[in-house]
């Protein structure tokens, strides 16, 4: 039988989710899946209230009704909104440091109603795991039950036709949190974009989207040393250099000289953090901190693209490259 290791310290936060005495409690597991041939949670996040003010889940009657029972007497089963589970995992996901993911659900609800819901948390797994970014096709649900308190974990294999099933697994507690190692790493970029000023209105970020395209190629073939040395093994901590190919500054080209307007100057840094589990090789620690780096620089890219397109929308592309100017510091925007 497959085994899920937790942190112990997540013992006080399900004593902290029993003890809010709600009938139903819906969030996510972070943690890493297959590390070193095992799979570990570290931790627990709670799905917030919904816009509207309503639950993400709430516990329904065979009429439909919404329950606040905590006994789940009767036919009850769980009414869950996948979508906005979902877009909360593509959050957290885009939050967590280097080695950490989503890897499932929690749910505490009365046993005949998590036993009614299956389908309907294999379909929330399926939708928190086309969001997120690991790739495994597996997910895992913890069940959380009040009477009498105890854990279960189960497995949900993700389906794209959500025919999914949740098959048992153990759960057992163990110290991790104290026994991760991490590194750290600050990674600087400095690139010259050319900018046009007529016709395309997403000129600005397409060109934004293929320096980053080239970046992160840049990152992931870099070599690494870990405390000014080359690592190997399972033991290491310590700060991160990559050692970049020279002549590495990105000029983005291939626009006519005639109708570039200005450039827009990325410049930067990214801090970025990155843990270790036990046993695991240093060489997964070095691709998880390289995550973290293009994760980051991703995310903030983005940011910066959402802004030009609401400024475009606003005002003339010209006005937009004043605006952004002939050079864009943005370092305020690469903090970790």
């Amino acid at each position: 039988m497959r085994t899920v290791v937790g942190d112990e310290a997540l013992d006080g936060a399900v004593d902290s989710i029993v003890a809010a005495g709600r009938a139903v409690a819906l969030g996510l597991l972070i943690g890493r899946l297959g590390s070193g041939g095992r799979d570990f949670v570290v931790g627990l996040v709670q799905t917030p209230v919904k816009e509207d003010g309503g639950d993400a889940a709430v516990l329904l009657s065979s009429s439909g009704n919404q329950s606040r029972s905590r006994s789940g007497a009767g036919s009850m089963a769980l009414s869950i909104d996948a979508e906005w589970v979902a877009e909360h995992a593509r959050q957290i996901s885009r939050m967590l440091l280097g080695g950490l993911g989503v890897v499932g659900l929690y749910c505490l609800a009365p046993d005949s109603a998590f036993k009614q819901s299956t389908a309907i948390l294999c379909q929330v797994s399926n939708a928190v795991a086309a969001v997120t970014s690991i790739s495994a096709q597996e997910r895992f649900v913890l069940q959380i039950s009040t009477s009498p308190r105890r854990l279960a974990c189960k497995v949900c294999t993700v389906e794209p036709n959500g025919s999914s099933s949740l098959k048992p697994c153990e759960w057992k507690l163990a110290k991790i949190s104290t026994n991760l190692q991490s590194l750290t790493c600050t990674y600087s970029f400095d690139a010259s974009i050319p900018v046009r000023s007529a016709a395309q209105a997403d000129t600005f970020k397409n060109k934004l989207l293929s320096w980053t395209a080239s970046e992160i190629k840049v990152i992931q073939s870099a070599e690494v040393l870990i405390n000014n040395e080359l690592q190997e093994g399972e033991n290491y901590s310590g700060d991160v250099q990559l050692l970049l190919p020279f002549n590495n500054k990105e000029v983005v080209e291939g626009d006519n000289p005639a109708i570039v307007t200005g450039n827009v100057n990325v410049k930067g840094s990214v801090d970025a953090r990155a843990y270790g589990f036990p046993r695991e090789p240093a060489s997964m620690a070095i691709d998880a901190i390289k995550e973290d780096i293009i994760a980051s620089l991703r995310n903030r890219i983005d940011i910066l693209c959402e802004e030009a397109e609401q400024q475009s929308a606003e005002q003339a592309p010209l006005s937009l490259l004043s605006h952004c100017g002939s050079v864009r510091s943005l370092s305020s925007l690469f903090l970790s």
